[in-house]
């Protein structure tokens, strides 16, 4: 699939989803990137926790985490 396919396959997906505000309270700030990388085909970028973290280790997951205060 080429970035422009799943550009348009998201837009559709997503164009009958109602947007959804998450209330305040107590939560943790934190982003992910989401990254896709076009070689004639897309392609997203993972990253693979160490085994030395807190918590979940070892796994695959997007790049990101908690805000630093």
């Amino acid at each position: 699939m080429t970035v422009d396919e799943l550009a348009r396959l998201t837009r559709q997906r997503l164009a009958g989803r109602r947007r959804r505000v998450v209330p305040s309270g107590p939560l943790v700030q934190a982003a992910v990137l989401l990254a896709i990388l076009d070689r004639g085909e897309a392609r997203l970028v993972f990253a693979k926790r160490t085994e030395w973290v807190a918590h979940h280790r070892g796994q695959v997951s997007f790049p990101g985490g908690i805000i630093d205060p």
